[in-house]
């Protein structure tokens, strides 16, 4: 089988930064969720996942997985 790559894409202009910080949150949870049940059900490979954001004035910026409260 060939390796399978997913996209969500989703986009939006909030007026309060503060909302940008819930949106990461929610993200990383999404993210955790699936990269859980890809583990769950992987075979001989290990699962792959990366988490993006992207803007017109900032560029492309990479999320963490875990966030600074999640880790150790």
């Amino acid at each position: 089988m060939a390796l399978k790559n997913w996209t969500i894409d989703l986009r939006v202009d909030f007026d309060s930064p503060e909302k940008n910080e819930i949106m990461i949150k929610a993200v990383r949870a999404c993210a955790h969720e699936l990269y859980t049940t890809a583990q769950l059900i992987a075979d001989k490979r290990k699962p792959d996942i990366a988490i993006h954001s992207d803007d017109m004035f900032e560029g492309r910026g990479d999320i963490e997985l875990f966030g600074k409260e999640e880790q150790l």
